[in-house]
């Protein structure tokens, strides 16, 4: 990783650019996206661009979800394995299930069974692993399909399921194949040839080592070690003890990794101590005996313990032996304060888990608690909106009604006066009474007339400041407005006289109260062209000669 270093100060600059570029709300997509691209590649790159995030605890939805999930697995590729958190890939996995997306889902379910592994959380991992097994069936995720069964076939082999383990990396072969991963697939025959090696089927072990070095061209990669080391403890187990440390030697020369010869040293001095070559295994397991792991270092000196008391050097043996110990006590301590570390992180997590629930449930009380106010508040303006509006329209009806009546007395009054006058002398009392009746009736209808003028007049007023236009008039307005019109203008008379549209009656009535024509461009929300051509449309109606102006007919009509 370290030769892509020199890509951090152009990945500045660019970011640099772009930063200067995109408004303050996208940049943090733009480092995702860009981080998301160069993660398989250039993983050291890609931890940078996520690192330059600003303020990703404010975070929320999508971003946050990709952003736990991309920082997780930048660490692991980065062989960070002490920064992971639970909580950080449990966000994206909760995120991404909740929102259907099976393939980012299976994929941090995959990592959070691999961040459980470093644990020594088998169960838990194995869960996870399940998980992403699930969610990733049937895609064309087959490189990750590959790596879960994988990691799934090397549990089970730490808890010596070997056929169990098996039959999971015959599955990685299959994914591996199918996505064209060469070295994935000699990956797979090399967990292949452990497994059988555990089961004692040294010829099936060999058969799949080497299907690997077949597949293999490269002279130098670690896995062509590995399977040498497999090739070597075999040859050990048979007692051919010459071959046995010739594959060790192998592997040694195709690893260059330190921390890889270490554990070849170990397996080429066991060898030699088989063979009764003291000083070649004392060589080798002091070799050992640099490594940075103690418990490394633990299980050389237990060798060179038993290397000193086949010398019979009895004052060494005992030496390396307290050595051995020693380290193995500080091995199982620093197991215990790990433990102990995992057991608080637990319980804070805990804690903070029953916290974040506990805001939660307030936030979810307090919301409901809204909702009803809003539900009760909208049912009672519908309910108050309901009986205004039935109020109203009673008005209406029963001024007509009223109308009518007084219509209908006036008539038989004047049959009264036409009779004779010896039944008009007769008939005065009832000519008095009903003359009471119009009173009463004309008082009725001044008090209700008075009432709808006044929404009437609210209408014209909303009109004439432009604040409502004709085509968002309520079936209602426009016929209180006519109403009222029609009472102070009898203009219903134009429509008995003439064919009239609706948008001519509603022109007629403005026009009728004096409404200018920037005034009539606000109502009817159109241009001054459209009033002039609708004011040619009602002269035509009317049948006004084009000479004549509408406005004075309407005005004196």
């Amino acid at each position: 990783m370290r030769k892509h270093l020199y890509l951090i100060p152009v990945l500045s600059c660019l970011l640099g650019l772009l930063w200067a570029c995109t408004p303050s709300a996208d940049k943090a997509d733009v480092l995702l996206v860009h981080a998301g691209e160069c993660m398989e590649a250039y993983p050291d790159s890609a931890l940078y661009l996520l690192q330059q995030i600003p303020h990703p605890d404010k975070l929320h939805g999508r971003q946050q979800a990709d952003y736990a999930f991309l920082l997780t697995q930048a660490r692991d590729k980065n062989y960070l394995d002490s920064l992971q958190s639970d909580s950080l890939i449990k966000i994206a996995i909760d995120y991404y299930e909740d929102h259907n997306d099976k393939v980012k889902a299976g994929k941090a379910s995959f990592y959070y069974g691999t961040m459980l592994s470093y644990q020594d959380k088998s169960t838990e991992a194995m869960n996870a692993y399940l998980n992403a097994q699930i969610l990733l069936e049937g895609t064309q995720e087959y490189k990750l399909q590959g790596l879960l069964e994988e990691n799934i076939g090397m549990l089970n082999y730490n808890q010596r399921m070997y056929d169990a383990s098996i039959l999971n990396f015959r599955k990685t072969v299959d994914y591996y194949k199918l996505a064209g991963d060469t070295l994935g697939v000699v990956y797979g025959y090399r967990n292949l040839a452990r497994g059988y090696m555990m089961k004692a089927s040294n010829d099936t072990a060999r058969r799949y080592v080497d299907e690997g070095l077949k597949l293999l061209p490269d002279t130098t990669h670690r896995v062509r070690s590995s399977l040498f080391q497999i090739l070597g403890i075999m040859a050990e187990k048979e007692k051919d003890y010459e071959a046995a440390i010739g594959f060790f030697w192998k592997a040694l020369s195709s690893d260059s990794n330190t921390f890889s010869q270490y554990h070849y040293y170990i397996s080429l001095g066991k060898a030699y101590l088989s063979m009764g070559n003291l000083d070649e295994a004392e060589r080798c397991f002091k070799k050992v005996v640099k490594s940075s792991k103690r418990y490394t270092q633990a299980g050389a000196y237990n060798y060179l313990s038993g290397l000193e008391k086949a010398r019979k050097n009895y004052k060494d043996a005992l030496f390396y032996k307290e050595q051995s110990d020693s380290l193995l006590e500080i091995v199982h301590n620093e197991d215990l304060r790990k433990q102990i570390l995992i057991l608080q992180k637990k319980y804070d997590n805990e804690k903070l888990r029953m916290e974040n629930e506990q805001i939660k449930l307030e936030k979810e009380s307090q919301f409901y608690l809204i909702l009803l106010i809003t539900i009760l508040m909208v049912i009672a303006i519908v309910i108050i909106r309901t009986k205004y509006r039935r109020r109203f329209q009673r008005n209406i009806d029963t001024i007509r009604k009223n109308q009518e009546e007084i219509e209908e007395y006036a008539f038989r009054i004047g049959e009264y006066k036409q009779k004779s006058e010896e039944e008009q002398l007769a008939k005065k009392k009832k000519i008095a009474d009903l003359n009471g009746k119009i009173i009463l009736l004309t008082a009725e209808n001044k008090e209700l007339r008075e009432n709808t003028c006044i929404k009437a007049s609210c209408v014209l007023e909303q009109l004439n400041k432009g604040e409502l236009i004709v085509q968002r008039m309520t079936l209602e307005e426009k016929r209180n407005l006519f109403d009222f019109m029609d009472l102070i203008f009898a203009i219903s008379r134009l429509n008995s006289n003439y064919t009239l549209t609706k948008t001519d009656l509603i022109l007629a009535t403005l026009l009728k109260v004096g409404f200018t024509t920037n005034q009539l461009m606000f109502v009817f929300d159109c241009e001054r062209n459209s009033v002039y051509r609708m004011k040619l449309r009602l002269k035509e109606h009317l049948c006004i000669d084009k000479e004549k102006s509408l406005e004075e007919f309407i005005l004196f009509f």
